[in-house]
């Protein structure tokens, strides 16, 4: 399944491909991506949902951050399409879509 890490450590983003299902091979891919055993999932748009760490805010010092339109995420991130059932499914988004909406800052 297409999806895009975003690494604000390396002000990076990249088209990736994750293991369908919701067993726990897939979610130890996301735990590691993330780099956290705890996930929170928030919806960019219909269709669109971004994976961040549970405690990725929490972080002292601050992890660096990046944000998409009015949200704050901290840590890296995996942005995952879903479908009107609630299954996964390709991002419809782009680097390029994404590169035109995200602001990075540094951690403190």
């Amino acid at each position: 399944m297409k999806a895009i890490l975003i690494d604000p450590w390396e002000k990076s983003l990249a088209t990736i491909n994750l293991k369908s299902g919701s067993g726990p091979t897939v979610l130890r891919e996301l735990y590691d991506l993330v780099g956290e055993d705890g996930l929170d999932f928030n919806v960019l748009k219909k269709g669109e949902c971004i994976v961040v760490g549970d405690h990725s805010a929490l972080q002292i010092p601050v992890w660096p951050h990046f944000q998409i339109e009015k949200h704050m995420y901290y840590g890296r991130a995996v942005i995952l399409g879903y479908t009107k059932g609630g299954g996964e499914c390709d991002t419809a988004f782009s680097v390029d879509d994404i590169s035109q909406i995200i602001t990075w800052y540094p951690g403190k």
